[in-house]
């Protein structure tokens, strides 16, 4: 009676250990699977603020190139008032000059 005690007795603390066990890895398995959705939203997160920054990318481009052209039109135009006032400027300077040798 003694030794199937003991053993009886062997069998449920080994089948406390097996339950307290697979309740760990039960809880351990929640906790993973939390930590997962948690990692999944960051990454969805992260993801819709890089589509908004290579939004913000690509409009600064945009502004950028429009930039760029108004600078060169701005520069043509100011080669052009530049060349016809020295075109003036030479009309001027000869109309002086035969007036001074009409004289």
């Amino acid at each position: 009676g003694q030794e199937r005690r003991e053993r009886s007795q062997e069998q449920r603390h080994w089948q406390h250990e097996r339950d307290t066990m697979r309740k760990a890895h039960a809880d351990e398995r929640d906790i993973l699977a939390k930590e997962m959705l948690q990692f999944q939203d960051e990454r969805l997160g992260l993801e819709a603020q890089l589509k908004v920054h290579q939004e913000e990318v690509l409009q600064l481009h945009a502004t950028l190139q429009d930039t760029h052209k108004e600078v060169e039109q701005t520069e043509e135009k100011a080669a052009k008032e530049a060349a016809n006032e020295a075109a003036e400027n030479v009309l001027e300077r000869r109309k002086t000059e035969h007036m001074v040798t009409s004289l």
